[in-house]
């Protein structure tokens, strides 16, 4: 984090520089959670086996998200609007990264904050 906000000083005219930290405020405030001892730590550690299980499918989704996404916005830059197949496509694959039906239990609702703030989907 220090890198970042070295680059931040460095490279961006005080306003960018305001309006990066405005943005990622959320997040940073998670990785120094997730970085010290305490609840957060405690309730991220005792779910991480759980969550690099379902790692491979979450990337192999994401993967597939991201694609779709990048041919729609093809597609729209052609027409005027995507097929309606490939919006049930693209929401469905939308669902999927953000959360794993009954793998992760009641810790899907206590980790939706942190895959939000550190921008996991």
């Amino acid at each position: 984090m220090k890198c970042i906000t070295r680059y931040t000083i460095n490279c961006m005219k005080e306003k960018q520089r305001e309006h990066f930290n405005s943005l990622y405020t959320g997040t940073n405030k998670a990785i120094m959670e997730l970085c010290h001892d305490g609840p957060y730590q405690d309730e991220f550690l005792k779910h991480a086996p759980c969550m690099q299980k379902v790692k491979a499918e979450y990337e192999m989704c994401y993967k597939k998200y991201q694609k779709t996404t990048m041919e729609m916005e093809k597609a729209s830059n052609r027409s005027i609007g995507g097929t309606q197949e490939d919006l049930k496509s693209l929401c469905w694959m939308r669902s999927r990264s953000i959360a794993y039906p009954g793998k992760f239990g009641n810790a899907e609702v206590k980790l939706g904050t942190l895959k939000a703030q550190v921008n996991l989907t």
